[in-house]
């Protein structure tokens, strides 16, 4: 037994010695260019599951990377780079984004498991959001129409491919809601009076949407929907955190006592935990925990976790190792919880601090540290942004002035935007991403088969967002669908199931209905994804485009057409005569009178077997729908609905005619 113990304490010893002392440098790559400035947050890295690597931040003049070179002839104002790179370093495009006239250097990026890229920022010093794809083309960009002065600082997805934004100018509580395509859901945006009043400076969202948020106040009541955040009264910034709901509401919203520095950042776990970072100054106090600060005010990193329903777990100084001072810049977590962090830290004399060096560090799940990489060189040395794959490598984007980024005796007099990558020692496993699979499938008639496909492993389907019903473990997944309908998708690697894709599996339902004749204007059936093209004697008018056509004296209802295009699917409507009272219809099969009608319309079949008759609105929308045979009563009742035109549309086994009656 006790040989037993010798050993697990001998294996823990060496898994710990392992953590310790096995973080190597695998590669670095160093920028070149003019206008990149290492002390302002301008500069951002995301690496997906496989170590594909997004780069994006402000530059001026010039920035290069490998081989690829930007040039702007604005040495005044900043532009933006985004650049994809492999895992090995390789760089594979470099993109310049004109920013106008912005100075700003906030810049938020995050991509998703489809490789399509995020980017908030700045340009000409209003917030925007765009979404590029994996080779840097342009999907869509928002502006929120410049409403919004200052910059987009952070953004996050959620598993509908929503967007949320944060940022603002620091005299506003800015977060906004975007959709697939970009368009605005919801904005939430709370202005202050004080200049430095309110920033946020951080959030992150999980798979229903709902956003954890962090930033700094100096005033001395913030409002946030019906919470009021009061300040500490001790001069600066006092950090706040909490939680929006998907719909922009604030459920539930904290404050830790105490100054500290404006950048604190958040992180959420899988088992629904939050990490806060930042750093204070004389002392800072989290639900009656308090973390005692360090001489002379020099900031002093400290950790903090919370349930994501906004009760602590436990707050603690983070780990230093010179004079105790230390500023989080960015923080990231592993699937098990782990956290990653990176920072600052300051060679001080008495109240001087001159000399800036950098750091990445590891903590378990329960805040302890596991192990520590410095980058200390004689100059001043900035980190930025750190990120991790799934194969036990952490990124790192900062400035240096190594002459590869990482090594320490290679001085350069070039300090520019340098991207390392380092081997851990250990996993970093991430959330498994979502399976390959097509986002949106159509077909124009419903009740129709469809065959829905994903590639991945271990491939599930379900019928609701938050997966409780299983409907296929099956790769492909063959069902009916009466009408438009939503099913969500996952892998699952390593025993760590994706989020869900969500596929929207959509039934055209364009009216096969006549136009209708208004006065001199035909219309056609609306839907809320129609597009129309009309036409004449089947040439196409040009402009005609929306669901109604003005006829000139000249032209003659019955040579009219319109083309319904539903995104794939298509219908082409022509107008039909109405019918007066004196008219009968279809003499042989069936009689329709009167018309125009008070309500009841008598319809008398002549014929044996069922016929069916179908009453629509004069937009498409079917309000009867019955078969009819020699038994029934010979009438129809309109009495329930409002005086207008009415399409009719009758059929037996022979033919199918349409037709309008007026009820007055």
């Amino acid at each position: 037994m006790k040989k037993l113990a010798r050993a697990i304490i001998t294996i823990a010893l060496l898994i710990s010695s392992t953590q310790l002392y096995s973080q190597e440098w695998i590669w670095g790559l160093k920028a070149t260019g003019d206008g990149q400035i290492p002390y302002d947050p301008s500069t951002e890295i995301n690496v997906d599951y496989h170590g594909n690597i997004t780069i994006a931040g402000f530059y001026q003049k010039s920035f290069g990377i490998d081989t690829l070179l930007l040039f702007t002839e604005d040495d005044y104002y900043s532009d933006i780079f985004l650049s994809r790179l492999n895992k090995d370093g390789e760089v594979k495009w470099l993109k310049h984004i004109e920013a106008g006239s912005t100075y700003d250097y906030e810049i938020g990026l995050t991509t998703d498991d489809d490789s399509n890229i995020y980017l908030a920022g700045s340009k000409d010093s209003r917030i925007f959001a765009s979404k590029y794809d994996s080779t840097g083309n342009l999907i869509w960009n928002q502006g929120f129409n410049q409403e919004f002065s200052g910059h987009g600082r952070t953004i996050s997805t959620d598993q509908f491919d929503n967007v949320y934004i944060a940022g603002g100018s620091g005299s506003q509580f800015f977060i906004a809601k975007l959709d697939y395509s970009g368009k605005q859901v919801w904005t939430k945006h709370i202005s202050v009076s004080n200049s430095r009043g309110c920033s946020l400076t951080d959030i992150n969202v999980d798979a229903l949407g709902n956003i954890y948020f962090t930033g700094v106040f100096s005033i001395d009541y913030l409002y946030l929907d019906d919470f009021v955040l009061e300040h500490d009264n001790a001069w600066g910034d006092q950090t706040f955190f909490g939680k929006l709901d998907s719909g922009g509401e604030v459920v539930w919203v904290k404050t830790a006592s105490g100054r500290s520095n404006g950048s604190p950042q958040i992180a959420i776990t899988s088992d629904n935990h939050l990490y806060l970072s930042g750093a204070l100054f004389s002392g800072i106090t989290f639900d009656n925990i308090y973390i005692e600060g360090i001489c002379c005010q020099r900031p002093k990193p400290y950790l903090a976790k919370y349930t994501t329903d906004g009760d602590i777990v436990w707050a603690k100084g983070a780990y230093t190792s010179y004079q105790g001072t230390g500023q989080t810049q960015d923080i990231k977590v592993d699937y098990d919880g782990n956290l990653y962090l990176t920072g600052i830290y300051f060679t001080c004399t008495g109240e001087t601090c001159t000399e800036t060096d950098f750091y990445l560090e590891k903590y378990n799940p329960a805040g302890e540290h596991l192990w520590r990489k410095e980058i200390k060189m004689s100059t001043s040395d900035y980190s930025k942004s750190i990120d991790t794959d799934n194969y036990g490598n952490l990124y790192n984007v900062g400035y240096t002035n190594s002459a590869n980024f990482i090594d320490e005796n290679q001085f350069s007099f070039l300090r520019t935007i340098g991207i390392g990558k380092l081997n851990t020692g250990s996993s970093t496993n991430k959330r498994t991403p979502r399976p390959n699979s097509e986002r949106f499938v159509q077909t124009c008639a419903s009740n129709q088969t469809i065959k829905l496909v994903a590639e991945g492993e271990n491939i599930k389907w379900y019928s609701d967002p938050l997966l409780n019903n299983l409907v296929s473990s099956d790769s492909i997944y063959t069902a009916s669908f009466p009408s438009t309908d939503t099913l969500y998708v996952t892998q699952t690697c390593n025993q760590i199931e994706s989020w869900p894709k969500e596929i929207i599996v959509y039934i055209s339902n364009i009216p096969d209905v006549p136009l209708n004749l208004q006065m001199d204007t035909l219309i056609a059936p609306e839907g809320s994804n129609f597009q129309y093209q009309w036409l004449y004697n089947d040439d196409s008018l040009t402009n005609a485009t929306s669901n109604s056509v003005i006829m000139d004296t000249t032209q003659n209802q019955n040579n009219f057409s319109v083309i319904i295009s539903d995104f794939a699917c298509t219908k082409k409507l022509d107008y039909l005569r109405i019918i007066t009272s004196s008219e009968e219809v279809l003499r042989k099969k069936v009689s329709l009178y009167p018309n125009p009608t008070k309500g009841k319309v008598t319809f008398q079949p002549n014929t044996k077997g069922d016929t069916s008759i179908k009453v629509y609105t004069s937009n498409g929308k079917e309000l009867i729908s019955k078969l009819i045979n020699m038994n029934d009563a010979p009438f129809l009742d309109l009495s329930p609905y409002p005086d207008g035109v009415y399409l009719i549309q009758i059929s037996n086994n022979q033919a199918t005619e349409s037709f309008r009656i007026i009820k007055q």
